[in-house]
């Protein structure tokens, strides 16, 4: 019987963790979006490719959302493209 307790609480923490995982892939999908309109915009180009976005950084405490990530993306790609 303590054995499917034990087993039970892995199945628990791992469905816990991919979804955290998920989440956050999500998240760096759209901080990578913002980063390069962001970069686009500050570049004044309308039929824009940017390059490859750097790796998103870890997300603020209560910025974890996608349109809180998307500009931060976005403000972090508009002063890369300013130098």
């Amino acid at each position: 019987m303590r054995l499917k307790h034990i087993f039970g609480a892995f199945v628990v923490v791992g469905v816990i963790a991919s979804n955290s995982v998920a989440i956050a892939t999500d998240n760096d999908k759209c901080w990578e979006q913002g980063w390069g309109k962001g970069w686009c915009d500050a570049r004044h180009r309308d039929n824009c490719v940017p390059p490859v976005s750097p790796v998103a950084p870890v997300s603020t405490v209560g910025r974890e959302d996608c349109q809180s990530r998307f500009a931060d993306g976005y403000q972090a790609g508009l002063k890369t493209g300013n130098h």
